[in-house]
């Protein structure tokens, strides 16, 4: 299947059997019905790894990965279908999707763990599920996102450093971005994640520095808090940091 000009790296895929259906599928993932001859789309996580300290408004609203990339499929004219994961994402579908069914297989309690249905009963109601989906494609939807993409980015650290950054703004504490297109806002957000983790490694090695064992502390903390998130997904809540 062709994919649009500028497709995320981490796009790919899901696996097919012989008779052509999807035969597994992550359920953390966001599933996009692009045609009906083709396989199903998998977006995994667009970040490498969990992120603290970042809390994302687009259109107004608090932001999250389903957001993003709902947005970008509609920047490629790619309707959805159907969206399937965890309890958290269901609940993003329903502000962000809301033309589009969602499907609830388990619950994340980490980044590596979640409480789920039974394998056979969760690909049972995924088959059945997908089934419908492919009967209505009147039903599709494309989310196209508002152009210029406006948003607010407010990290829990290395904000001046971000501020920086051409065609960025600092406004009350948070980073105001105006840009042409949601891909360039993905991209940003991997720059600023870049930055927070540059400066925890910092403040990391002067801890260290000052106190080895207070270091160690504070290391072992941030891993707990860490865990406490799934992978890739973007807490709207600065509580959480």
């Amino acid at each position: 299947m062709s994919m649009p000009e500028g497709v995320p790296g981490y796009a790919r895929q899901g696996p097919r059997n012989k008779e052509g259906t999807m035969r597994t599928m992550d359920t953390t993932r966001t599933t996009l019905v692009n045609d009906r001859s083709r396989p199903l789309i998998s977006w995994g996580a667009i970040f490498g790894g969990a992120i603290l300290g970042l809390a994302l408004t687009l259109e107004g609203r608090p932001a999250g990965e389903l957001a993003l990339l709902s947005r970008w499929a509609g920047e490629h004219e790619i309707p959805i279908g159907l969206v399937t994961g965890d309890r958290a994402t269901s609940l993003e579908a329903e502000t962000w999707l809301d033309q589009t069914p969602t499907l609830t297989v388990k619950q994340a309690v980490a980044w590596d763990r979640a409480t789920a249905l039974p394998v056979e009963q969760a690909h049972r109601a995924l088959r059945e599920m997908v089934a419908r989906v492919l009967g209505r494609p009147d039903r599709w939807w494309v989310y196209r996102p508002t152009r210029p993409v406006e948003a607010l980015v407010r990290l829990q650290r290395a904000t001046e450093l971000a501020a920086r950054i051409p065609g960025v703004s600092l406004e009350d504490g948070s980073l105001r971005v105006r840009l042409p297109s949601v891909k360039a806002l993905i991209d940003l957000i991997d720059v600023f994640t870049a930055l927070i983790r540059s400066e925890e490694q910092r403040e990391l090695l002067e801890a260290i520095a000052a106190d080895p064992a207070a270091g160690l502390v504070l290391e072992r903390e941030r891993a707990r808090r860490r865990g406490q998130l799934r992978r890739g997904s973007v807490s709207s809540d600065p509580s959480a940091w």
